[in-house]
C-alpha cells in the first residue's frame, strides 16, 4: 500500500515558494512558448463547434453541456455549483479553441517557437466504417514550415490513446511509392511526421506493451468535468469541495463496467464492493460509453450522477479497462475524492501534470486487491486522507482547461486570482517547450514552476 509522500513538510502538505505565485502579465507570458497554428481545412479535424450559432453555443459544443451539482456543507446549507458534460475525447477540439484564444499566437513562422497543427479526429479510424487516416505526404504538403529543422517544434494533440488514432499514420516506412511520388523520396514524409511531437492520452511509459507508440509522443489528461469552466466557477468548486464539503457518506466510490484488459480486476471491485454497505456503485455497461461520432457520445449515467457520486466518497476506484488510463482519475481528482489505482502504469500518466502520483493517489498492486480493497481503504487514516485531499487541490487547476470571459463574480477562495494558476492547455505548452529545449530525458525534471516542482516537500 502506498499513500501521500513521506516527511515532506511538518503538517505533511505541500510547499509554494513565491516564484509560483505569479502575474500572467510579464513572468508567466514569459514562460511560455509563441506558437503558429496552421489553418487546415476542416477535414484534417473532426468536430462540429465551427458551425455553432453563437459563443454559448460553441462553447457547449467544445466543452460539453453545463450541469449543476447541489452540494449539502457541513453547516447544514446547501450550494450549487457546475461542471460540464466534457466528453473524454474532446481534446483535439479544445486545444484549437483554445489556440485561437492564446495569447502568444503569433502569426509569422519565423517568430514561432512551436507550430500547432490542428490534425485530429474523435472516432477510432481502424473501427468499423471510420473513414481512413489521412496519407502522409497529403499531411505533409500542407505544412509548408515543416522541414528538417522545424519538425520537432512542430506538435499534434491526439484526443485518444495512440493505438486508436491516426497518430501510426507517424509511423509508416520512409520512401513508400506514395513519398516517392509526392517528391518527398529525400526528406521524406514519414520521417518529417515521426520527427514531430504528439501530446496524446498516454505514451510508451503509460501504455500496454501492444499498444503502438510514436516517438516523441507525451502523454496529457484527459479534459476534466471543469474543463470549460470560467475561473470563478472553479475558484467556487475548488472553495467548497477543500474547505466546506469535508464530510462524504461513503468510504468508496466505483463506477465502472465489467470490461477491457482487466475485466477480471473490475469484476471482483465490483463484487467487493456490492457487499459492502459504505461502497456506492452504479455499473456503467460497455453500450454505455460507446462513442457516437456526431454526438460524441450520451451515456445513460450521466456525468452529474457520477459526478455527485464522487463527491460524496473519499475514494474512487479507478481500475484500467481497455488502457490504463482513465477519464474518471481526473474527474476524481477535481471533486476530491481520492483516486485508487491498480496497475503501475497508471502511476506513469501525465508526469507533466501529475508528476508524483503517490502524493495524490493510492496504489493497490495485485496482491492487495485481491484480498480485500474495502478493508485496506478503511484503515487509512483521516490525518493521511486529509493530507493527499490537500495535494488534490494543488493539481486541480492543471486539469482544467479554464473558459476565460468576463466574470464580475468573485465572492469565494478569498486570495485567489486568475493570474495564480496554469490551466493544463498552458502546463502542456509550457512544458513541451521546456522539454524541447531540454531534451527528452529531462521531461520530468524540467518544471516551470506551475506545480510539483514547487510540491516538492524533501
Amino acid at each position: 500500500l502506498r499513500t501521500a509522500g513521506e516527511n515532506k513538510n511538518s503538517s505533511g502538505t505541500f510547499n509554494l515558494p513565491a516564484d509560483v505565485m505569479v502575474d500572467m502579465t510579464a513572468e508567466k507570458l514569459s514562460k511560455l512558448p509563441r506558437v503558429f497554428a496552421y489553418e487546415l481545412d476542416h477535414k484534417y479535424q473532426q468536430d462540429t463547434f465551427e458551425a455553432a450559432k453563437d459563443e454559448k453555443e460553441k462553447i457547449n459544443l467544445i466543452f460539453g453541456d453545463e450541469f449543476k451539482l447541489n452540494v449539502s456543507l457541513n453547516d447544514g446549507c446547501n450550494e450549487t455549483l457546475f461542471g460540464r458534460n466534457s466528453h473524454q475525447y474532446s481534446l483535439g477540439q479544445i486545444f484549437r479553441y483554445k489556440m485561437k484564444h492564446y495569447p502568444k499566437l503569433v502569426t509569422s513562422p519565423e517568430e514561432a517557437d512551436l507550430f500547432y497543427v490542428p490534425y485530429y479526429r474523435v472516432d477510432c479510424p481502424f473501427y468499423g466504417r471510420a473513414e481512413p487516416c489521412t496519407n502522409p505526404t497529403e499531411l505533409v504538403k500542407q505544412l509548408p514550415h515543416l522541414n528538417d529543422e522545424t519538425a520537432q517544434r512542430h506538435f499534434v494533440v491526439n484526443p485518444r490513446t495512440p493505438d486508436c488514432s491516426c497518430l501510426k499514420t507517424f509511423k509508416y516506412t520512409p520512401g513508400t511509392l506514395e513519398e516517392r511520388h509526392g517528391g518527398l523520396s529525400d526528406n521524406s514524409a514519414s520521417d518529417l511526421l515521426r520527427s514531430m511531437n504528439k501530446l496524446s492520452l498516454e505514451d510508451v511509459q503509460s501504455s500496454y506493451a501492444d499498444s503502438p507508440n510514436p516517438a516523441n509522443t507525451y502523454s496529457i489528461p484527459y479534459p476534466s468535468l471543469a474543463s470549460g469552466l470560467t475561473m470563478n466557477q472553479i475558484k467556487k468548486l475548488m472553495h467548497v469541495v477543500q474547505t466546506r464539503h469535508s464530510s462524504r457518506k461513503y468510504r468508496v466510490a466505483a463506477f465502472f463496467g465489467p470490461h477491457g484488459m482487466k475485466a477480471n480486476l473490475r469484476k471482483t471491485l465490483m463484487l467487493q464492493c456490492a457487499n459492502a454497505s459504505d461502497c456506492l456503485s452504479t455499473p456503467i455497461t460497455l453500450a454505455d460509453q460507446d462513442v457516437n461520432t456526431e454526438t460524441l457520445g450520451k451515456p445513460k449515467i450521466t456525468s452529474d450522477q457520477i459526478a455527485q457520486a464522487y463527491l460524496s466518497s473519499t475514494f474512487c476506484l479507478q481500475p484500467p479497462g481497455d488502457s490504463p488510463s482513465r477519464k474518471g482519475l481526473v474527474d476524481s481528482i477535481v471533486l476530491g475524492c481520492i483516486p485508487v489505482t491498480f496497475d503501475s502504469l497508471q502511476t506513469r500518466l501525465w508526469p507533466w501534470h501529475i508528476p508524483e502520483w503517490n502524493d495524490v493517489a493510492i496504489h493497490l498492486p495485485v496482491d492487495k486487491w485481491l484480498v480485500d480493497t474495502m478493508r485496506i481503504l478503511r484503515s487509512i487514516p483521516e490525518d493521511r486522507i486529509k493530507i493527499m485531499r490537500e495535494n488534490l487541490a494543488k493539481v486541480t487547476w492543471a486539469l482544467a482547461h479554464v473558459h476565460h470571459e468576463s466574470d464580475a463574480d468573485d465572492d469565494v477562495a478569498e486570495g485567489l486570482n486568475e493570474s495564480q494558476h496554469w490551466d493544463a492547455f498552458e502546463v502542456a505548452l509550457s512544458h513541451l517547450w521546456s522539454t524541447i529545449r531540454a531534451g527528452r530525458e529531462n521531461r520530468k525534471e524540467t518544471h516551470l514552476g506551475w506545480t510539483f516542482r514547487f510540491l516538492d516537500y524533501k
